[in-house]
């Protein structure tokens, strides 16, 4: 029975995105917590690519500079949050060293771009 376990827990760590833990994740906040699972898993509703694959909104554009919005585009590639980013991790991080260093940088990060909402569109407006 271990030797299932233990199958079972190396195939779940080989498929994550990002298998090792981000130092400090456990002594986040809930919301931090969570969010920085999302984030590492590519599921954040903070992120357009994953309301778009949900349903709600209508495209996957960043809504600080009208590309392609997602957890790698968010925390390392977005020119609208450049100088955030680079007070933190420097000239070109990459995704899996954001991921990779203290969990409170990143949610700070998220907070201080004032990202910790779902973009959402407006209401569309009422028929004629």
């Amino acid at each position: 029975m271990r030797h299932v376990r233990e199958l079972s827990r190396q195939r779940a760590t080989a498929a994550h995105p990002h298998p090792d833990p981000t130092p400090g994740h456990d002594s986040l906040a809930r919301w931090g917590s969570v969010t920085l699972s999302q984030l590492r898993t590519g599921t954040s509703p903070l992120t357009r690519d994953t309301l778009h694959k949900i349903g709600p909104e209508v495209d996957d554009e960043c809504p600080a500079c009208g590309e392609p919005d997602s957890a790698a585009h968010l925390l390392t590639d977005c020119p609208a949050y450049e100088a955030a980013r680079r007070r933190r991790w420097g000239v070109d991080p990459r995704l899996v060293d954001v991921l990779g260093g203290p969990a409170t940088k990143v949610v700070t990060f998220i907070e201080d771009v004032g990202r910790t909402e779902p973009p959402l569109d407006p209401p569309a407006p009422p028929p004629p």
